[in-house]
């Protein structure tokens, strides 16, 4: 069970319906056997649990809830984003990899809700604005680690939370620990 701020899920309907209504509509849906929101479920449970960087906390909860709501009423398609709006989300999530920016903040920039932008990004992309910025962090981290850099600075300056917060992502993408890929090298 998830205790939610209802002014933060108002937000998020408003932004699903393009603000036709302001106000927390209650969900009407009690129960639901989809899978999909099932594991939407579970990934937002495992990543609260799991304290990981305030983007993908974010994020994730964006994706359960815009998904819940949508299942839960008639919404508008994502045909009608525009590409420019997205591609600005993308050069400013490449141009600020390295720092702890928001989904509300690239949002901001690209003139998008948070919903909007996340699923217009993944549609666009293939893959979630956290999950980018990831991606860019990596990138980064293998360049630096062929010049010979610190395993730990490069985790610090490249925006990771902790040592095992870059180890463990690095690992997911590279098949390989910071320490071993260095020592391929």
């Amino acid at each position: 069970m998830l205790y939610v701020e209802p002014d933060w899920i108002a937000d998020l309907q408003s932004q699903i319906s393009n603000g036709s209504n302001q106000e927390f509509q209650p969900i009407q849906m009690t129960h639901s056997d989809c899978p999909f929101l099932y594991r939407g479920f579970q990934s937002l449970a495992k990543t609260l649990i799991e304290d990981e960087s305030a983007i993908k906390v974010e994020q994730t909860a964006i994706n359960f809830f815009s998904e819940l709501i949508l299942k839960d009423s008639d919404s508008p398609s994502l045909d009608s984003i525009s590409k420019k709006a997205i591609e600005c989300a993308y050069q400013y999530i490449s141009d600020n990899f390295n720092k702890n920016i928001s989904i509300s903040e690239i949002a901001e920039i690209s003139g998008l809700s948070d919903y909007y932008l996340i699923h217009s990004f993944r549609k666009q992309y293939g893959i979630t604005p956290h999950a980018y910025q990831i991606v860019m962090r990596i990138n980064k981290a293998k360049a630096l680690l062929k010049e010979g850099e610190n395993i730990a600075s490069i985790a610090t300056d490249l925006g990771f939370t902790d040592q095992s917060h870059f180890h463990r992502n690095f690992k997911n993408m590279v098949a390989a620990t910071p320490k071993q890929y260095k020592q391929s090298l």
